[in-house]
């Protein structure tokens, strides 16, 4: 019934693209006064074919010529490249490449001309970005959800965290019959940031989201195969501000006195005193055959405070599991127990 919804995700133009400006690019490649005489003709043969709109060979000061700078034109932004000729290499922001490397050259310049000098020669982190597209996509997904999710498919969660966005989803045939068949969300999810929702909704269905961004392009959301994919968007973020300003309510006390009742009917109560949801790691508990309710626990102790009682009882379960405080893209906490 929701077919519509992943061939939505999947052929539709993508929202919020915009057309780069182009760019025209000039190399400029600086020689040495003392380089032999005729060498710029051999290294504008050499270099014929690398797709720079201007090229240009001058004599000067080989150690401090290389740089770059961008011009804002009417309707084109006009880059200088400048490199230098050393030992047969040509240096040049942002790497060094052999004269014979034209290809490789060609590609440096490309990569200039499609994301210009700040992106083009910024050092990549996860997914191949650059830490201002990093907090461009944190902060895109940390949207939240306004409506409640109990009666939600996971396709109805991913065609609303597209609308949500202005990142285009994109889905795979294989994954889209995943989805399709992955039936009603088992959490409530309102209020928590579209990111986390979707990676706590997609990891008992053995997916994940794995963003990317192509060259010249803007950021796009990949759902994929777990198993495929080598790096992907985390289920929220490790807490690394004060708890008692993320999530006080974990610090309270009180004189605790459970004598074997059921963990998941105990984490129910607690989680209502301390208005904190709790997420499961249903993977996990699959993987280590525990079902929270056949797991029997007691702890009794004066003024614990309530992370405290949650680590302990969660940690009687065989195998032990664990309970720690995340926080979503917009750093909203909540509990993960895994």
């Amino acid at each position: 019934m929701h077919r519509w919804l992943i061939v939505l995700a999947i052929v539709a133009l993508p929202h919020g693209y915009t057309l780069a400006q182009s760019r025209a690019v000039t190399l400029e490649i600086v020689v040495g006064a003392n380089d032999e005489i005729g060498i710029e003709q051999k290294i504008l043969e050499k270099l014929e074919s690398i797709g720079a709109d201007n090229l240009k060979i001058s004599r000067g000061n080989t150690s401090t010529a290389v740089g770059i700078e961008e011009l804002q034109g009417t309707g084109v932004i006009s880059v200088k490249v400048t490199g230098v000729y050393q030992n047969r290499n040509l240096i040049l922001p942002g790497g060094k490449f052999a004269l014979a490397d034209a290809s490789g050259i060609s590609a440096h310049l490309q990569k200039i001309r499609d994301d210009g000098a700040q992106t083009a020669l910024a050092d990549k982190l996860a997914f191949g970005m650059t830490s201002e597209q990093l907090v461009a996509l944190n902060e895109t997904l940390s949207v939240p959800l306004t409506n409640s999710t109990s009666e939600w498919s996971v396709a109805n969660l991913i065609a609303v965290a597209e609308k949500k966005t202005s990142n285009r989803f994109l889905i795979s045939k294989d994954v889209a019959a995943i989805v399709e068949q992955a039936g009603v969300i088992s959490d409530e999810l309102k209020g928590v940031s579209t990111g986390t929702a979707l990676a706590i909704t997609l990891r008992p269905h053995g997916l994940v989201l794995m963003p990317r961004r192509l060259q010249g392009q803007a950021i796009e959301i990949q759902i994929v195969k777990a198993a495929d994919a080598k790096e992907f968007w985390p289920i929220g973020w490790p807490n690394e501000g004060l708890l008692k300003e993320v999530a006080p309510s974990l610090l309270e006390r009180l004189d605790v006195e459970i004598r074997d009742f059921k963990l998941g009917d105990t984490l129910k109560a607690l989680q209502m005193r301390v208005n904190i949801p709790i997420y499961v790691d249903r993977n996990s508990l699959a993987e280590k055959e525990i079902e929270l309710n056949e797991v029997l626990v007691t702890y009794v102790k004066k003024r614990a405070e309530y992370l405290a009682i949650f680590k302990k009882i969660v940690s009687q379960s065989r195998p032990a599991l664990m309970i720690e405080l995340r926080v979503d893209e917009a750093g909203k906490p909540f509990l993960w127990l895994f």
